[in-house]
C-alpha cells in the first residue's frame, strides 16, 4: 500500500513540476460574483439605512437607473457598474 502511495506521489510530482506558478491567476468567476453581490447589499445596506428607504426599494432604484437584470442573473460588469452607483450616492 505505501508503494502504490508513494508512487501516485512522484506521477503527480512530475506532473505539477512542468506547471509555471503564477501569483497573477484571475479568481474563478463565481467567487468574483459572490464578492460584487455581497459588497452590493452592503452598499444597499448603508443607502437604505442612510435614506430611510428599504432594501427592495433601493435595489429597484439602482437596476431602474443602471439598467441590467436582478442581481441573481446581473454580470460582475452590471454588477460593478451598479456598486460604483452607489459609491458615489452614498460618498465612499
Amino acid at each position: 500500500m505505501s508503494e502504490l502511495l508513494r508512487s501516485r506521489q512522484t506521477r503527480q510530482a512530475r506532473r505539477s513540476a512542468g506547471r509555471p506558478i503564477s501569483d497573477d491567476v484571475p479568481p474563478p468567476l463565481h467567487r468574483t460574483l459572490s464578492e460584487q453581490r455581497q459588497l452590493l447589499n452592503r452598499l444597499v445596506s448603508i443607502r437604505a439605512r442612510n435614506t430611510g428607504q428599504t432594501h427592495a426599494y433601493v435595489h429597484a432604484e439602482v437596476r431602474r437607473v443602471n439598467g441590467g437584470p436582478e442581481v441573481a442573473r446581473a454580470s460582475v460588469t452590471q454588477l460593478q457598474k451598479r456598486i460604483d452607483w452607489l459609491r458615489a450616492r452614498i460618498g465612499q
